[in-house]
């Protein structure tokens, strides 16, 4: 414990010496800091809010796209005779966007 001189008043009340602690980190942040609830949780959960929800990747499926090609309404589309058909907006599309 060491005294401490405020304003050029000394204080004979002790000050503890607190060691200097950095930024936590975003990891520690995200994954340390907030409570871990499954998904089970928050889907049986009332409570409101924004929720963040991670994973780990345990293996990848071969073979199989990770992605569908869609219209730019977001619908998913089929080949039909050199273009696309959307079936959500009836027509034929020849630009499509990967989701």
């Amino acid at each position: 414990m060491f005294s401490l001189a405020v304003h050029g008043v000394e204080s004979s009340y002790p000050v503890a010496v607190l060691e200097a602690r950095g930024k936590v980190s975003k990891e520690d942040d995200f994954l340390n800091l907030y409570p871990k609830r499954t998904i089970g949780d928050i889907k049986n959960s009332a409570e409101e809010g924004t929720f963040v929800v991670y994973g780990t990747v345990t293996g990848l499926v071969e073979k199989d796209e990770y992605w569908y090609p869609a219209c730019k309404c977001h619908k998913v589309v089929t080949p039909d005779s050199g273009s696309y058909y959307c079936s959500s907006c009836v027509k034929h599309v020849f630009q499509i966007v990967p989701r």
